[in-house]
């Protein structure tokens, strides 16, 4: 819904005058956690709630990020990062705006088969981030309903399988509004090098918001976020609640990654680097409230670990 606002071909707009549009003016506004910096006001949303503007017209900076994909149990690869959708010039006016922050998707097993889930999606006004692909292991041998679950905002990684290939990235796909949002996902990665098939004791890392497969070399390490700058941790970490702020914090960084892939499982007794922006490694969760994914578990038969819920952050000038 965009209240007083026009939208024309190739996006929105403000005019002032006779054609009835409405000139910009100073946004006062409450939903999520409100945060004050400098000239800027930032709302910080990790549930489902309402951006409510009461007064003004303008535009916004927002990002939303999709939880990020589980992974299917042991020898499996990483989850995939929650798609992000970053505006920087999004027109909104006075109005009620129901906010979707997707869930990160859970761990499965395969003994029993039992896939990981795909995370949630996170929606605004219209704009959605996808949830991240799920993680697998042999996914492009099981039937069913195992290989498209690899599928989401970034795709999940792919392990132990003859098949060099893994998850797709949908994000990018997304409709970009005239030019007004941009779309960040990538695919997962494929098996590692000698490991399609192997020993089973690895598998490629989810596709990250900056960056993915699939590829066949040693790529164990989930995808790195992308930075987004107008969105700095120190800034907006009273948004996150004290049990999950000492880690959020230095992984978003003050340069603000989101959306990291899970890194694949590696093997007994390793664990490798992690991505940037939140994706697990081997045996970890995605940091909350970034959209990471699952990092991969060994043995076969092990559980995995979840993706990352997703987040929703909005900023504009203040009155």
């Amino acid at each position: 819904i965009f209240t007083g606002i026009t939208r024309g071909v190739g996006g929105f707009g403000f005019g002032g005058g006779g054609d009835g549009t409405v000139a910009p003016s100073p946004i006062t506004a409450s939903g999520g956690t409100k945060i004050t910096s400098g000239s800027d006001i930032y709302h910080v949303f990790i549930s489902d709630q309402n951006f409510e503007i009461t007064s003004g017209n303008n535009t916004v900076e927002l990002i939303l990020v999709g939880g990020g994909g589980g992974s299917a149990g042991g020898y499996a690869g990483g989850g995939g990062a929650g798609g992000v959708a970053h505006a920087t010039a999004w027109p909104l006016g006075p109005g009620t705006y129901p906010v979707v922050v997707g869930d990160g998707g859970t761990g499965g097993s395969n003994l029993p088969d039992a896939p990981g889930a795909l995370g949630g999606n996170s929606v605004f006004n219209g704009i959605t981030a996808l949830g991240g692909g799920v993680g697998m292991h042999d996914g492009f041998q099981s039937p069913g309903p195992w290989t498209p679950k690899m599928d989401g905002g970034s795709g999940g990684g792919n392990g132990d399988d003859p098949t060099a290939d893994s998850g797709d990235a949908l994000q990018p796909a997304q409709p970009t509004f005239g030019g007004l949002v941009s779309n960040y996902g990538f695919p997962g990665f494929g098996p590692p090098s000698n490991d399609a098939p192997g020993s089973g004791t690895r598998g490629g890392g989810g596709g990250g918001s900056g960056e993915g497969g699939p590829v066949t070399t040693d790529r164990v390490k989930g995808g790195d976020a992308r930075a987004f700058p107008s969105f700095p941790a120190p800034v907006l970490a009273p948004g996150i609640p004290s049990p999950a702020q000492p880690t959020w914090t230095p992984t978003v960084g003050p340069t603000g990654y989101f959306g990291g892939g899970g890194s694949g499982n590696r093997g007994p007794g390793t664990t490798g680097p992690a991505p940037t922006g939140g994706g697990g490694i081997q045996f970890t969760p995605g940091t909350a409230f970034t959209g990471g994914g699952s990092g991969g578990t060994h043995p076969s038969g092990a559980s995995s670990t979840n993706g990352a819920k997703g987040i929703f952050i909005i900023k504009y000038a203040a009155p």
